[in-house]
């Protein structure tokens, strides 16, 4: 069922400083499982290899109904992965979102990341470590709902225990 398994962490301050991170709200991925070579976050690399987002409030807070939210979005900085949506029924460690779908992005170029508007992305949020588990569902986003109160309700931990054993670090970060 999970396509591709992603972990980002704030790194610590010895490896920020020798490269020169300064955003507080940087995390950067330093694991991943991925059997099938999913692509859909490739578009988000970055020139050195490196793969990291901003976590950053929503410009506006994103509201689709009474029960589904999201105050917060992970950015590259040129463009959003996605919001962090939650169900207030939810844990607050659970997030889920998806690829941006609109053809051409804000500044009128292209969407990178416009093959992978099906997918769907689950979070788990670990907020006092400033750890995000992102696991990616190909062909999801129709299912995201139910996809949602899977991971909520433990249907993954098996899974879940399995890929982070078998995760291998994303980019090989040194001190320098």
């Amino acid at each position: 069922m999970i396509t591709a398994y992603y972990r980002f962490e704030s790194l610590s301050q010895t490896v920020r400083n020798a490269y020169k991170i300064n955003s507080p709200s940087r995390i950067d991925c330093v694991a991943v499982w991925n059997p099938k070579g999913y692509s859909g976050l490739n578009v988000y690399r970055s020139p050195k290899g490196m793969l990291f987002f901003y976590f950053v409030e929503s410009r506006d807070l994103v509201k689709t109904g009474d029960l589904r939210r999201a105050s917060y979005a992970l950015s590259n900085g040129k463009q959003n992965l996605t919001s962090l949506y939650f169900d207030r029924s939810g844990s607050k460690q659970y997030r889920y979102g998806f690829p941006n779908g609109k053809l051409v992005l804000y500044d009128g170029s292209p969407n990178p990341a416009l093959p992978y508007r099906h997918d769907a992305y689950l979070f788990i949020c670990d907020w006092k470590r400033q750890v995000i588990e992102l696991l990616v569902i190909q062909d999801g986003k129709p299912f995201i709902d139910s996809l949602y109160h899977d991971l909520v309700n433990g249907k993954y931990e098996k899974q879940l225990r399995r890929i982070r054993m078998d995760a291998g670090p994303y980019f090989l970060y040194n001190s320098l």
